[in-house]
């Protein structure tokens, strides 16, 4: 078979397409091996499949395709039985056992594993969820890894930054057509499906060159874990600090209370209002800077009886503080444009009224929270009753100065290759984004079984240890080196330093999210005052050298750096809005500047629809209603997104156009339809006319 491949600049390249049992494995007999007692062959190689999904009775998926790459070679196959043949060649020509392993990375390892498990007998699966696996071996010989947990990227973006030959064939596979193992593939289609593991196998070299199979992280964390934990081991104290630190069930408890991410949220007074003129501040490199400009919980938690509010605010005042509080009577106060408190971390609410999940009002309300959370609130709100419950205390301190050398480190890096090495640059902000990423990671894993057929929720009862035992074991771990409690005083920074900017542009700020304000300047003195506030910030990155040097300049973290304004706005809430930017370009003669309308960009930001697909769908900002249906379907892909569904069976026959298939455990993936509404609570909340807002 002959494939056409899409090839990075735009070209297309013909390659040959083996079966299962002509590809030239011999080929790689002598690629050498990684480890000692337990050795992995040093050859790269990748694995998917091409799935047909049907809604007959219920929604159904089944295999039509396969692809293998093992370097540079290619095989294909159409039948689960052709591949069970591959497999059991590829453990004969590699002599494969316990002691003797393959490594075949797959993208989306999830989504293969429902398709295999009916077929192969899965051992040594790591999952972090009943439907995400990280890696799983067939006969404790093939290791199956996830690409995608590698590289935190689909495999489109992956491709991509990695600077491949063999890129992502964007339309060369109409995914709305139906196919069946006995479909005639055309050669652009076998290219699709080719440049998905030949590419893959590219991508994947790329990130050997510091590592080899053995010591490659499964996870993009995992990369700077490694780094990080490292660095930490450099100062013994970090060790014993750690241990100091840790968490017995109470303070641990509390801790995933306070767990909560960025704030997200739309000023409820222009919802549904096309607006003009939108300014667009971002905090830079946010969560960075408050790890090394801000104070941190630095011993181990005490409990505090609290007599009166005297004592309250001066431990406030003074120590990193976590405690549990009931109000009565609690209200928003006046102007007001971003209320503090979601509805989803209160853990009782009587007699309330929310806008979009942020309580305005409530009778009575018990919510745990830090120091920071208690002023931004009190900031907020007035209430009539209060009582304290579960009050902790730690001293404050700064985080070890090695994890913070790694962030500066990673800053450096990042900014140097902002202009220079796109793909370099790509990877150390992704770096840099996952030591924040890896504080918020929970010491207490829930474990699950594989039963053969399905996962089951955790380990039998009778086996699974007690929490005490479970942060007994994580404190106790030599690779452990972070405690929970910095992510949840990371967390409540950032949120303190996105409100002060809230604060500045007052009410006419419009929408947030987690480092961003959107607003409108409605005093020029805004402007004044944002610039005073990045003055103080310098001054304190200075301090804490939270910054990089690049072409003699610093670029500092934690400022707040003025984004392309909107020329339309429109939003419905949290995480749903479009905007319009009007792109222009310079024709002026040198003497006198003249710019001219390029075009204008329509952006949609709706969680479940696709950005591009979905702008295409909507057209013009006037569309952004509610009620519109985001259902047009581009290159096979729906703009309003997919539904899914996991079908767990054992192998059986199902009949298709007349062909019969043998096929198992499934994926159905059907492209669904969006569309964009508010709850009824939320427009009485508003006021608002449900017809004038459809169709006005």
């Amino acid at each position: 078979m002959i494939a056409e491949c899409l090839m990075k600049d735009g070209s297309y390249k013909e390659e040959e397409v083996y079966t299962w049992d002509s590809i030239p494995l011999q080929r790689y007999l002598h690629c050498g091996e990684v480890g000692k007692k337990k050795v992995i062959l040093n050859v790269v190689s990748a694995f998917d499949i091409e799935t047909t999904s049907i809604d007959c009775d219920q929604p159904y998926g089944f295999m039509y395709l396969w692809q293998f790459c093992i370097e540079n070679h290619v095989c294909m196959g159409r039948t689960w039985n052709e591949f069970l043949l591959f497999l059991q060649r590829l453990k004969n020509v590699f002599n494969l056992n316990e002691k003797r392993k393959f490594v075949i990375y797959v993208h989306n390892l999830s989504f293969e594993f429902q398709f295999l498990s009916s077929f192969v007998n899965f051992t040594n699966i790591f999952a972090k969820d009943k439907r995400k696996v990280l890696k799983c071996e067939i006969d404790s010989c093939i290791e199956f890894r996830c690409s995608l947990a590698l590289s935190n990227k689909p495999l489109f973006r992956f491709l991509k930054d990695s600077d491949v030959d063999y890129v992502k064939g964007v339309g060369d596979l109409d995914y709305s057509v139906i196919r069946t193992p006995s479909t005639v593939l055309k050669p652009k289609e076998l290219g699709y499906a080719y440049n998905d593991v030949r590419g893959l196998v590219q991508a994947i070299k790329t990130k050997l060159v510091d590592d080899d199979l053995r010591t490659i992280p499964l996870t993009s964390t995992g990369y700077v874990r490694r780094n990080c934990r490292n660095a930490m081991r450099k100062n013994t104290n970090n060790r014993k600090q750690f241990k100091s630190f840790s968490l017995n069930e109470d303070t641990y408890n509390l801790c995933m209370k306070l767990r909560r991410g960025g704030n997200t949220h739309a000023y409820r007074a222009i919802v549904g209002k096309k607006l003009h003129n939108i300014r667009n501040f971002d905090i830079s490199s946010s969560y960075p800077f408050v790890m090394l400009c801000c104070y941190f919980p630095m011993e181990k938690f005490t409990p505090i009886q609290v007599k009166n509010m005297r004592q309250v605010k001066l431990l406030l005042n003074t120590y990193c503080c976590m405690f549990t509080v009931s109000f009565k009577g609690l209200t928003l106060k006046n102007h007001v444009p971003i209320p503090y408190i979601p509805v989803s971390k209160c853990e009782q609410i009587k007699g309330f009224t929310q806008f979009t999940g942020r309580v305005l009002e409530a009778e009575e309300l018990t919510i745990s929270m830090t120091e920071i959370d208690w002023n931004i609130i009190m900031e907020q709100y007035d209430y009539k009753e209060i009582a304290f419950h579960c009050f902790y205390i730690a001293k404050r301190g700064e985080l070890p100065e090695e994890l913070k050398e790694e962030i500066r480190e990673y800053f450096q890096g990042k900014s140097e290759l902002k202009k220079s090495d796109p793909y370099l640059y790509a990877k150390y902000k992704e770096l840099l984004n996952a030591i924040f990423g890896m504080t918020m990671t929970d010491p207490i894993h829930d474990e699950y079984v594989w039963n053969g057929s399905e996962f089951w929720d955790a380990i039998p009862e009778e086996e699974e240890k007690t929490l005490s035992e479970k942060l007994e074991d994580y404190y106790n771990s030599r690779n452990a080196f972070l405690t929970l409690q910095w992510s949840c005083w990371v967390t409540a920074h950032a949120r303190k330093r996105l409100q002060d900017i809230i604060d500045i542009t007052g009410m006419g700020t419009l929408y947030c999210d987690t480092d961003s304000d959107k607003c409108q300047i409605l005093d020029e003195s805004v402007i004044e005052k944002i610039n005073e506030l990045n003055k103080q910030t310098i001054i304190i990155a200075e301090q804490y050298r939270a910054y990089a040097v690049v072409d003699g300049k610093k670029i500092y973290m934690g400022v707040y750096e003025e984004e392309d304004p909107y020329d339309e706005f429109k939003t419905y809430g949290p995480k749903k809005y479009a905007y319009v930017q009007y792109k222009y370009k310079n024709i002026g003669d040198g003497l006198n500047e003249y710019y001219s309308l390029r075009r204008k960009e329509l952006h949609i930001t709706i969680a479940g629809v696709n950005k591009k697909y979905g702008a295409m769908d909507l057209g013009t900002i006037d569309n952004f209603k509610l009620g519109y249906k985001f259902n047009k379907i581009y290159d096979g892909i729906s703009s309003g997104g997919n539904a899914v569904w996991y079908n767990d069976c054992p192998v059986h026959y199902i009949t298709v156009n007349g062909e019969k298939i043998i096929t198992g455990s499934n994926i159905a993936v059907l492209p669904s339809e969006y569309t964009l509404g508010i709850t009824e609570e939320y427009l009485e909340l508003l006021d608002f006319n449900i017809d004038n807002l459809i169709y006005t």
